[in-house]
């Protein structure tokens, strides 16, 4: 049994003949009046479309939900496996622009960060593996997502969204993620902030306490820099810190003087 000939049906047929395995995005249609749109990818294999989204969740949906067919069983494709034709039912246009059609090899650009997992794992089940490859990699290690033990979002890279919901930054793998927290307190902060001290101290827990020289209280949570968490290994807070490196540098042209120096007396 083949797709019923809609018009979508029609032209997203017409660019997968042109350009070969590709995708739908488009929003999820609201459960309720004013509930906030939901972005979406459904890619398409044969007669099926698979959602980025928990269609059993909402009634209204269930109807469309369709028995995966053939081997097709991990939960990313089951929760949202509805067939072609009934697209236009779960997903609506974004923002008036019509559902849109992207190839799978232009995949990356085209698939908001949140749904970056979810699509690499349907990629996975439905047998796409090598047309994503190498297209979704970790901003800081550049290793490939499809080949990552997990996907991970830093929180520093959350931002809001106008509304209630909240925007992810780009995921980074799992080994990257963890590098980035503290292993004391689990706090997230850049690997070079971490370890300030023998105890595997990181900038946010570090205890505060008193500059040997000053008094100060050294509380590196607050903008440390990188003379803070060097003094701080020292006991001096970053200014005292600084001082000792001028005065020493001080020291050091006044003994290269002084050994460059002859003297008056055999």
């Amino acid at each position: 049994m083949t797709a019923i000939e809609t018009d979508v049906v029609r032209k997203f047929r017409a660019f997968e003949k042109e350009n070969g395995p590709s995708y739908i995005y488009g929003h999820i249609i609201a459960p309720y009046s004013g509930c906030a749109y939901r972005n979406a990818c459904a890619i398409v294999k044969g007669d099926y479309a698979y959602v980025t989204a928990d269609l059993c969740n909402f009634s209204m949906y269930r109807q469309y939900v369709a028995t995966t067919p053939g081997k097709i069983d991990h939960g990313s494709c089951t929760v949202g496996c509805v067939r072609l034709e009934d697209i236009e039912s779960v997903l609506r246009e974004p923002e008036g622009r019509g559902l849109e059609f992207h190839s799978l090899e232009n995949l990356a650009p085209n698939v908001p960060h949140a749904l970056v997992e979810q699509v690499l794992n349907m990629c996975r089940e439905l047998g796409y593996e090598s047309i994503v490859e190498g297209q979704f990699r970790c901003p800081l290690c550049e290793k490939d997502l499809l080949q990552a033990e997990g996907v991970e979002y830093l929180e520093s890279e959350f931002r809001g969204n106008g509304g209630m919901g909240i925007e992810v930054g780009a995921p980074v793998c799992r080994e990257c993620y963890y590098l980035h927290k503290c292993p004391n307190c689990g706090g997230e902060c850049e690997p070079l902030l971490q370890d300030v001290d023998e105890k595997d101290h990181c900038i946010y827990c570090a205890p505060k306490v008193p500059c040997s020289r000053c008094g100060k209280t050294m509380d590196l949570s607050w903008g440390a820099t990188e003379a803070d968490i060097e003094g701080y290994l020292l006991g001096y807070c970053g200014d005292c810190h600084t001082e000792n490196i001028r005065a020493e540098e001080e020291n050091d042209k006044y003994r290269k003087v002084l050994d460059a120096s002859g003297t008056l007396f055999p």
